[in-house]
């Protein structure tokens, strides 16, 4: 069963729990992980029901161009506070190593593409509901892209 572990920014690990380590995917995690505590004042302003999903291999979205599948690492889910119908958020992030940047430039593109492609209709008449893939994470190479494109998404202030 996943478990919050922090009271604050509901963050749950399903199929593994990440642990403070220095290398390797973990490194990049944590670093995003950390970046979201910290906007989590920021996102407590104007969101609800701030949930991160660490999927590991729970869940794959497809390229709609071949079909090709990618497991996002992380789900963001926010709902909006002020809003006559509920604006609930799924933005799809993918902390990435600097070695792996190029090789799957397609996948960045991928995201960024999701919610030019993709529209929920009809699901319920007093909900509205937001798909956005965002550039990389990475701590050293695309930081400011990634925290540039969260900020305008999600109309805050870092």
């Amino acid at each position: 069963m996943p478990h919050p572990i922090n009271s604050h920014l509901k963050i749950f690990y399903c199929w593994i729990h990440l642990r403070k380590q220095e290398g390797g995917i973990y490194q990049f995690n944590n670093q995003f992980i950390q970046f979201i505590r910290h906007a989590m004042d920021h996102l407590k302003k104007k969101y609800k029901d701030i949930y991160l999903l660490r999927n590991e291999r729970i869940f794959k979205i497809y390229r709609f161009s071949d079909g090709r599948a990618i497991e996002p690492d992380f789900v963001l889910f926010l709902t909006e506070k002020k809003t006559k119908r509920a604006l609930s958020l799924q933005l799809f992030v993918e902390p990435k190593g600097q070695h792996l940047i190029k090789s799957d430039q397609w996948k960045e593109d991928f995201l960024k593409e999701i919610e030019d492609h993709f529209e929920i209709l009809g699901l319920f008449e007093t909900d509205k509901y937001r798909l956005v893939g965002l550039p990389f994470y990475n701590e050293v190479l695309k930081k400011q892209e990634f925290q540039k494109e969260f900020k305008e998404i999600l109309n805050i202030k870092l």
